[in-house]
């Protein structure tokens, strides 16, 4: 038989071999990320989504949320919650709408919303489902929206502004700026203390 036959039907079995195992590498990897994409998104726990769910019912205030401080890691990420009760008469459609306020690294303000030196890179942390919820009158809805921090988050403190609007059913605006008119409630700041 000939030997250079033989060399190149080896050969075609050894890229044969080693674009299988690549290609199986490379599907393993992608489920992986889909793992902890889906590890991300966990939900609430019951304990925290009946604590909102109680302050909602028992307080004055519109919108609730269980905490509004963390302290993590980089490469580390934070389910938080965000009660809402309809007080108006009439179904309404919610949504939530968010902002890096401030990055404070030891007392110095590195970064503030609304000035030359904004934080819009930081907006890119704090993640949650674009949609809205309409909620019946004297009806409650818990939202969940999550911080997850880049493995080379700079260490410091995010202040994070997070709103909640209305809008009437079958309008599309968002929170009207710059006075919020469409805003229901207070605005919810949440500080994400990396170390």
């Amino acid at each position: 038989m000939n030997k250079k036959a033989i060399q190149l039907s080896i050969n075609f079995i050894i890229l044969f071999i080693l674009a299988t195992s690549m290609f199986a590498t490379g599907l393993i990897i992608v489920r992986q990320v889909f793992q902890h994409a889906d590890d991300i998104k966990k939900e609430l726990s019951e304990q925290q989504r009946d604590q909102l769910e109680r302050m909602l019912i028992e307080g004055t205030e519109k919108v609730k949320t269980a905490y509004t401080k963390k302290e993590l890691y980089p490469g580390e990420h934070e389910v938080f919650g965000l009660g809402v009760r309809n007080d108006f008469d009439d179904k309404k459609n919610f949504f939530l709408e968010r902002e890096c306020d401030a990055f404070i690294v030891n007392n110095e303000i590195i970064c503030e919303d609304g000035t030359a030196n904004d934080c819009n890179e930081y907006d890119k942390y704090l993640f949650y489902e674009d949609k809205t919820y309409l909620i019946e009158p004297n009806e409650r809805n818990i939202n969940e929206f999550f911080i997850m921090l880049p493995k080379d988050a700079q260490k410091g403190t995010y202040v994070y502004n997070v709103r909640v609007c209305y809008r009437e059913l079958g309008n599309e605006v968002g929170c009207i700026q710059p006075s919020y008119s469409n805003q229901y409630g207070t605005t919810k700041k949440f500080n994400v203390i990396v170390k």
